[in-house]
């Protein structure tokens, strides 16, 4: 995880508090502002195929008529018209959308894994052992947190499911 741009090892920890709590999951977090999830990025393609399309194009224009002119301004403004045109028409402007970084979001997955893990554990005791009414309140309990948190970073939508 990276804070105030170092990289700390220890910033994100899954700890076991005990018996009768979960796992919990510990971030240090030093924040300034919050960032917009998709980031809009508007550029031009150079690829191959498009700079063949190009040259493609501008071997067939004519610029004769550039030539006929004698003023050296409305050459100049003419042949600009003409490049320019080809090269909008090869080389078109596209809004691309950045989604977030996965390296960003790693530090609450980490914590929802370990709790993933606990949740299949504890289920599994649940289903194959017969346990106390209060095992059983907390596990329903364990349940309804791990069920909330699942359904804000849903919100958030920074994992797919």
């Amino acid at each position: 995880m990276i804070i105030n741009k170092q990289y700390n090892h220890n910033a994100t920890e899954v700890l076991n508090l005990g018996y009768s709590d979960h796992f919990a999951q510990i971030l240090f977090f030093m924040m300034n502002k919050q960032k917009d999830r998709m980031e809009n990025i508007t550029r031009r393609n150079f690829s191959r195929k498009d700079t063949e399309k190009f040259k493609y194009l501008w071997e067939k224009e004519s610029l004769a008529e550039i030539y006929l002119i004698n003023d050296l301004n409305d050459s100049y403004k003419l042949f600009f018209i003409k490049f320019v045109y080809y090269f909008e028409s090869a080389f078109p402007i596209k809004t691309y959308y950045k989604k977030e970084d996965f390296k960003n979001i790693k530090c609450r997955i980490k914590g929802i894994k370990a709790s993933c893990q606990s949740m299949r554990f504890v289920n599994n005791l649940k289903r194959n052992l017969s346990l106390t009414r209060k095992i059983l309140n907390y596990i329903n309990k364990y349940h309804s947190i791990y069920k909330t948190v699942i359904s804000e970073e849903k919100k958030l939508k920074m994992i797919s499911w």
